[in-house]
């Protein structure tokens, strides 16, 4: 129950922030995409910017619906190769010049 008015909140907040729900929804169900933004958005989080309050929603309802935790997020080679990856970018408006591209934006403060 707690996960379906979770889900619901975040849908619903959807319009505010102009991310399609077919998208938004693509992004919680599958799992290696999850783990791909979450390592992008923690290397951001660190080098650039924090997480919208959509951001901040998203990271904690795909961590449940996947039974993820902090430390099993450092294990997962999905995860880890998203992080390095986004580690090798030369500045924060290229990350979110591709945040764009993927259309969530809207997850990260200075990515608006």
């Amino acid at each position: 129950m707690k996960k379906l008015l979770i889900t619901l909140l975040l849908f619903s907040q959807v319009s505010v922030a102009q991310v399609s729900k077919q998208s938004l929804e693509k992004y919680l169900d599958n799992r290696d995409i999850v783990l791909q933004i979450l390592g992008a958005a923690d290397l951001y989080i660190e080098r650039c910017d924090g997480l919208t309050e959509l951001g901040g929603q998203y990271y904690a309802l795909s961590m449940e619906i996947h039974g993820l935790t902090k430390e099993s997020l450092s294990k997962d080679p999905l995860y880890e190769a998203s992080y390095t990856m986004i580690s090798q970018y030369e500045s924060c408006q290229a990350i979110a010049a591709d945040f764009s591209n993927l259309g969530i934006t809207h997850f990260f403060k200075t990515a608006l």
